[in-house]
């Protein structure tokens, strides 16, 4: 006899048919052994919770270790000038989007700039020589500031800003050079 099913003081169990001896249930002692208390419920519960929770300690190790490249979109301008005069005008209509790295150094950041813009626009020749500027117009080598090297993710922490609104500026040597002499 299964005993799972059997009635109190019935006379045979509901799951098999068997007849139960002397209507005494042997339900009791099945199903006590299935159920749990409410204690060993909730620290089941407990344990299981935890197990999907990871320690903040876990958090930050995964994250210094999962630094990966990802591709994003900078805004790279053309800007022209009058070398007599000594200023320099950023072109309009000339601002596209960039997709680089973001572990990108300055002079890559350049030449794929400068290689998009020739595609684009004609009148950008790649074979000249060009200098990434910042929006102050002050060249792209260091980060503002300080004398530590160009990358796109240092310049986005320090700026504090999406790398979409990021924009830079592509300028012919020769334009820059004159500017900064009549600066000083």
């Amino acid at each position: 006899m299964c005993g799972t099913q059997v009635v109190e003081h019935g006379k045979y169990c509901h799951n098999c048919g068997v007849e139960s001896q002397n209507g005494v249930s042997l339900q009791g002692d099945v199903n006590k052994q299935s159920l749990l208390s409410f204690d060993d419920f909730k620290k089941r519960k407990e344990v299981d919770r935890r197990s999907k929770f990871k320690k903040p300690s876990d958090k930050r190790q995964n994250q210094k270790k999962s630094t990966k490249v990802e591709a994003v979109k900078v805004q790279v301008g053309l800007v022209s000038g009058n070398g007599n005069a000594g200023h320099l005008k950023k072109v309009k209509g000339r601002t596209i989007p960039v997709l680089v790295n973001t572990n990108v150094d300055a002079a890559t950041l350049l030449t794929t700039a400068v290689e998009k813009h020739a595609r684009h626009f004609r009148q950008s020749n790649k074979f000249l020589d060009y200098v990434v500027l910042y929006s102050d117009m002050s060249v792209v080598n260091f980060l503002p500031g300080s004398s530590t090297p160009f990358t796109l993710e240092r310049y986005k922490s320090d700026l504090l800003k999406t790398l979409f609104k990021v924009e830079f500026l592509a300028v012919r040597e020769g334009r820059i050079r004159e500017y900064q002499l009549w600066q000083q």
